[in-house]
């Protein structure tokens, strides 16, 4: 039930910056253009519309987990 919604979304978010709503707008553009792009170069992602979503969420939360747009949090001990 808006399954694919719900995982763009997350995936637009993510890569925009949870505290950023220019980030999320900027991050759902680019989600957008990617998962349109890569299946028609990649040929097995034509087969799973959702792996292109997946990979760009593991790549930001591993690269950079505040997002583009995202402020890092810094808290002194």
């Amino acid at each position: 039930l808006m399954l694919l919604t719900i995982v763009y979304a997350f995936a637009a978010i993510t890569l925009g910056g949870f505290d950023s709503l220019p980030g999320a707008v900027i991050g759902g553009l680019l989600v957008g253009v990617v998962s349109e792009v890569v299946p028609r170069y990649v040929s097995f992602m034509s087969k799973m519309p959702l792996m292109p979503a997946f990979i760009l969420i593991m790549a930001v939360l591993l690269l950079r987990p505040e997002g583009l747009l995202g402020t890092k949090k810094v808290s002194r001990v």
